[in-house]
C-alpha cells in the first residue's frame, strides 16, 4: 500500500492516525513537528503527507509552502488535517495546492474513505522496506559528552562539542542506548547547526532502524525519565 507521513504536534492524534492507517495496510512515518517532517522527507520518499495546520513554531501552512518551493519535494501530495474552519486558512490551504482536507476530530470511517478515494485516483509507488543495515564502515565513535534533546522515529536530536561532519556514520557508546538495544545503535549525521556557546545542535538519524525497535528505545527512555515527554527529555550521555 501507500507510504504516508503524518505531521501533528498532538501525540494522541498521531497515534490515532497511525492506528487507522496501519490497520488499512499503509506504511506510516510520523513527525511531531514540521522541522522533523522535513528531515524525514530528505531521507524517504512518500506518497502522501497529512499535516495539521495549527502547530507551534512552524505551522502546517509554512511547512507546505516550504515543500511547494522545493523542486525535489513539490510533487508530494498534501492533505491538511485540522479543526479550524477559518475561511482564510482554508483558502490559503487550497492555494498552496492541498489535494484534500480532513477535519478534526477524526472520524475513522470518513478519514479512511477520503484517503482510499485519493489513492484510487493516484496509485502509490512501490517502496523498498525500511530496514536496518550495517554500513560498510564506521566513520566515528562519539566519546565526548552529548546531551539528548529528543528521540523520534527518525533519530536523536542532541547538543555536543564533538567534531562531526554531515553524512558521517557514528556510534553513541552510551549505556542509555546499549541497555535498551544490546546489539548497538548506529546513526548517520543528518545536520549540524552551530550555537553561540561553541556547542553544536545535531540530528543523528537511525540507520534504517525498524520502527518497532525505535519504539522500544523510546519507551525505555520514557521509563528512565519518569514518563516525561521525549520532546522535553534531556539527558547527558
Amino acid at each position: 500500500m501507500a507510504r504516508i507521513l503524518i505531521v501533528d504536534d498532538d501525540e494522541t492524534v498521531l497515534d490515532l492516525e497511525q492506528f487507522l492507517l496501519v490497520e488499512a495496510g499503509h506504511d506510516v512515518l510520523q513527525a511531531n513537528g514540521a522541522l522533523l517532517a522535513l528531515d524525514i522527507l530528505a531521507l524517504y520518499e512518500v506518497d502522501l503527507v497529512i499535516v495539521d495546520i495549527l502547530m507551534p513554531r512552524f505551522d502546517g501552512l509554512q511547512f507546505v509552502s516550504t515543500i511547494k518551493n522545493n523542486p525535489t519535494l513539490n510533487k508530494i501530495p498534501i492533505a491538511f488535517l485540522s479543526s479550524t474552519t477559518e475561511k482564510d486558512k482554508v483558502m490559503k490551504a487550497a492555494k498552496l495546492g492541498a489535494d484534500f482536507y480532513l477535519m478534526k476530530p477524526i472520524d475513522g470511517k470518513s478519514f479512511l474513505k477520503k484517503i482510499s478515494s485519493f489513492f484510487q485516483k493516484n496509485p502509490p509507488k512501490e517502496h523498498p522496506k525500511i530496514e536496518y543495515q550495517h554500513p560498510p564502515s564506521l566513520d566515528l565513535k562519539i566519546h565526548h559528552p552529548i546531551q539528548v534533546l529528543s528521540i523520534s522515529d527518525l533519530g536523536v536530536e542532541a547538543v555536543t562539542n564533538e567534531e562531526l561532519a554531515e553524512g558521517q556514520v557514528a556510534e553513541l557508546p552510551s549505556s542509555l542506548f546499549h541497555e535498551a538495544l544490546p546489539d548497538g545503535v548506529l546513526f548517520k549525521v543528518l545536520w549540524i547547526k552551530p550555537r553561540d556557546d561553541g556547542f553544536k545542535r545535531v540530528f543523528l538519524a537511525f540507520l534504517g532502524r525498524d520502527l518497532e525497535v525505535v519504539r522500544k528505545l523510546q519507551k525505555y527512555v520514557q521509563a528512565r525519565s519518569g514518563g516525561a515527554s521525549l520532546q522535553k527529555y534531556s539527558k547527558t550521555l
